[in-house]
This record gives C-alpha cells, sequence and structure tokens, in this order.
C-alpha cells in the first residue's frame, strides 16, 4: 500500500535518472510545444514548435525531468535529458509505444537503459 501512495505522489528526476554525466552534462533546457502536457519522466520527440510527447518510437530525443502542461499557443521552457544518461526504464512514460524501439532511438543520443549490459555502454571510454 504504501508504494502506492508514492506512485501516486508523482515522479522526482532521480527516480528517472540512474547516472548522468558530471556538472549537469547530460541536461539541457528544451521548448515544449504549444498544447503538451508533459510529465517527469515524459520520452520527448522534437516537433517544428519544440519538444513534446513522443509519438513515433523511432523519434525519441529526450526526457523530461519537469512537469509542465502547455496551453493553445504557449510553450515553455524545461530541464531535459538530451544525452549521456543511464535511466530507469520502467519509470518512463511513452504511451504504448515498443519499449525497444524507443530505448533504441534514445541509445542514438547517448542515453541508454539502466538494464543494459554494462560491456555494451556507450558511456564508458575505453582504456
Amino acid at each position: 500500500m504504501v508504494a502506492k501512495s508514492l506512485k501516486n505522489e508523482g515522479l522526482y528526476p532521480s527516480d528517472v535518472i540512474k547516472w548522468e554525466e558530471e556538472d549537469r552534462y547530460s541536461r539541457e533546457v528544451l521548448t515544449i510545444a504549444p498544447s503538451e502536457t508533459i510529465v517527469i519522466g515524459q520520452v520527448l520527440e522534437k516537433f517544428s514548435g519544440g519538444y513534446g510527447a513522443v509519438k513515433t518510437a523511432g523519434n525519441a530525443k529526450a526526457i523530461a525531468l519537469s512537469a509542465v502542461t502547455t496551453g493553445s499557443g504557449e510553450t515553455m521552457d524545461i530541464v531535459c535529458l538530451v544525452r549521456e544518461a543511464k535511466v530507469i526504464t520502467d519509470n518512463l512514460s511513452y504511451g504504448q509505444l515498443n519499449k525497444a524501439e524507443v530505448m533504441a532511438a534514445l541509445k542514438t543520443v547517448g542515453i541508454i537503459s539502466s538494464d543494459a549490459p554494462t560491456d555494451t555502454n556507450p558511456i564508458i571510454d575505453e582504456v
């Protein structure tokens, strides 16, 4: 019962981020497009008016670290993960899209799943 209560409280960025580069290098401020409702952990894609909830798995480019609702004709800037990070996939929001396809698209920008094998982690530099 406690876990359900905590889940209803909403997510925090630490519920989504397993690891990120130092000095917030993994983060960037992105503009959310008009008429969007975004939650923490929402996978985003780029549209002509800004970023919004991902609609095509292969277009996934970022993960929201703030929650926001924009009105018609209104945009808002929020902090998002855009590169070099490891995330907790169970806490991501991507609707009915295929998880593997969403994560494959995010991997192209350096965002990988926390359950990805370490030996295929693009974030770790070879020595």
